[in-house]
């Protein structure tokens, strides 16, 4: 079962590689060309902040593809014993190979979506000359927003539930406090490791992950 997960994973991941070279190439073009057209004072803020949303993009793509194979083995089994009152072996023999591996279908693509959108976001709102705390709530805010209905689908496909236009913001309000809650640490957190390790930046993988 983690085998065949896994090979998912690892195609995911080869597709994700190129990707990213693409990406890391036509930011080198752009950080080349765009001075040449428009004037150095205009071009220089831009880009630079264009080039930190990408690689924070690049960073959530990458956690991405190993959260959605975490979460395809584990979470149709923890949704089981927490809704629907299992026990854990009970939970696993509910589950089936096939069942896990389409699951994991739905894992990768919302997580395409989720991982890379909250980091251009938080980014991007780094850029800005706002407080760490305003950052969050903006963040976790914008987030939880666009993001919900995927976060909703995902879970009633684990549980083999219905999905319709009723529930896709279901939970809104307890979600998308724990999302602004979750971006307000992580700000803080993220500048008192930074100030700890000067040599880090915020978007190196020890600080992300």
């Amino acid at each position: 079962l983690a085998q065949a997960i896994l090979v998912q994973a690892v195609l995911a991941h080869a597709i994700l590689v190129g990707t990213q070279e693409r990406l890391q190439s036509a930011v080198v073009f752009r950080s080349v060309r765009l001075p040449r057209v428009m004037s150095k004072g205009a071009a220089s803020p831009f880009a630079g902040i264009g080039v930190e949303v990408l690689n924070a993009m690049g960073a959530g793509a990458y956690a991405s593809v190993i959260q959605a194979a975490l979460a395809a083995l584990g979470e149709p089994i923890v949704n089981r014993v927490l809704v629907k009152r299992m026990k854990v072996m009970e939970a696993m023999d509910d589950v089936s190979l096939a069942m896990l591996l389409d699951f994991f279908k739905t894992t990768l693509p919302t997580n395409f979506l989720k991982f890379p959108f909250f980091e251009a976001i938080n980014a991007f709102c780094a850029a800005l000359p706002i407080s760490p705390s305003t950052r969050g709530i903006f963040t976790g805010f914008v987030f939880t927003t666009a993001t919900l209905p995927v976060t909703n689908y995902r879970y009633r496909k684990s549980m083999q539930l219905e999905v319709n236009w009723g529930n896709i913001y279901e939970a809104y309000f307890p979600t998308v406090i724990r999302d602004i809650v979750y971006g307000i640490c992580r700000n803080y957190c993220t500048i008192w490791t930074l100030a700890a390790f000067p040599t880090w930046k915020a978007v190196d993988p020890q600080v992300l992950f």
